[in-house]
């Protein structure tokens, strides 16, 4: 995914490597290739013929699968003839060109992970805002913008006009790298933006979630041990019921004034019409202090009790898949990224020389496999994609059953 050609910082260029060497890691870089091309393209085609996957969280993978979908069908690809010929055939021009459209997509291909995150992040902490706004692609679709004009004034530029502003070019014949990775500070600069500073991100939100989390599972034990519906008609002048609905308490008074009475029938419109039946029952005997109808309205309360349990638990059961979710972003994202993003830092500590060569290429290959695997991680592994590809291969299945 977000190869962003950090690799090739390193000053020596592919004809550097045997032939042998080139033509494995052509291979391994191929087979990247085509799974982030299938994948994405995949994805893509199941979101468009899809209604039900048109919501803002999903716009926001669509955008991931976009990204991806490019780094394979574009800049792969010539990285791939780049590093079986050893070295740069194609023309400064053409150099400056495919540099200038790889960073941004590689760059926004980051944010969209960043977005994911935070997606992910409203999720939990903000269910209810989260929910209703999820209508609202327009949102989306603001945010995709705002990362791809960042990715491309962040990158394009410098790469197009570094040369010209300084006056002069040091990249070699042979070799397509941007001219400002030969600065010490714009290096710096590119590999944060790449990694440490959506990686930050990234950790911030899912350590939000973990929390969030936690309080609620707290929350919920307290819930059911607080909430045990008990009727007592020992006293007549003692409280009916205390109980949650839907997260808010309702309190209920044996003597009860205009406004209790008030919010005595809206409390009965949470029951179903059998329940409703027993709870005004319920309401007649607590009034004239007859205890005989009570046995017959327990099992009303343990119809609320079940189901104001059942929707926490089904909210903490969400909470923990978008948690896993994140927490597979996090850890492809550093798997990929890490290796290079240490060693650029090692590099500038060892003057350059203590790390070989074919370390950085290896590491700078291993970003690409980011783009192949967030098809699987992301989209594939959500509940909704899962759905629309089951559907969409079984119907295939049918159809070339029935002809």
């Amino acid at each position: 995914m977000q190869n962003n050609n950090l690799s090739r910082v390193s000053k020596a260029p592919w004809e550097g490597f045997s032939s042998t060497t080139r033509l494995i890691v052509s291979v391994f870089l191929t087979l990247a290739d085509g799974s982030a091309v299938l994948g994405n393209s995949l994805v893509i085609f199941v979101f468009v013929i899809d209604r039900k996957l048109k919501s803002q969280s999903n716009f926001l993978l669509l955008n991931l699968a976009i990204c991806d979908f490019l780094v394979g069908s574009f800049t792969l690809p010539i990285y791939i003839s780049y590093v079986l010929n050893g070295k740069w055939t194609l023309g400064r021009g053409l150099c400056k060109f495919w540099l200038a459209i790889e960073y941004p997509i590689c760059l926004s291909s980051v944010f969209s992970i960043v977005l994911i995150s935070h997606d992910r992040f409203l999720s939990v902490t903000s269910a209810v805002a989260y929910r209703a706004q999820q209508g609202i692609t327009s949102r989306a679709f603001v945010k995709m913008t705002i990362a791809w004009i960042l990715s491309f004034l962040i990158y394009t530029p410098a790469i197009s006009c570094w040369d010209i502003i300084v006056g002069f070019s040091v990249i070699p014949d042979g070799e397509c790298i941007p001219e400002f990775f030969h600065n010490r500070y714009f290096r710096f600069f590119a590999c944060s933006v790449d990694f440490f500073l959506p990686f930050s991100v990234i950790i911030y939100f899912n350590l939000n979630i973990y929390f969030t989390i936690n309080k609620r599972k707290k929350n919920k034990k307290n819930y059911i041990d607080k909430n045990k519906m008990k009727i007592s008609a020992k006293d007549s002048t003692a409280d009916i019921f205390c109980v949650m609905t839907d997260g808010a308490e309702v309190y209920r008074s044996s003597v009860l004034d205009v406004g209790a009475q008030q919010k005595w029938t809206n409390s009965i419109l949470y029951l179903n019409s059998n329940t409703m039946e027993q709870k005004s029952q319920l309401f007649s005997a607590k009034r004239r202090g007859d205890n005989q109808d009570f046995p017959m309205t327990s099992r009303a309360m343990n119809i609320i009790r079940k189901k104001n349990t059942k929707f926490h638990t089904s909210n903490t059961s969400r909470d923990k898949k978008v948690a896993k979710s994140l927490l597979l972003i996090i850890t492809a994202f550093c798997i990929c990224w890490s290796p290079f993003s240490m060693l650029l830092i090692i590099r500038e500590f060892c003057n350059l020389t203590c790390i070989q060569p074919i370390w950085y290429e290896a590491a700078g290959c291993f970003l690409w496999l980011n783009s192949a695997i967030n098809p699987f991680l992301f989209p594939l592994c959500h509940p909704h994609f899962k759905k629309a590809f089951k559907n969409l291969l079984c119907d295939r299945k049918l159809n070339n059953y029935s002809n």
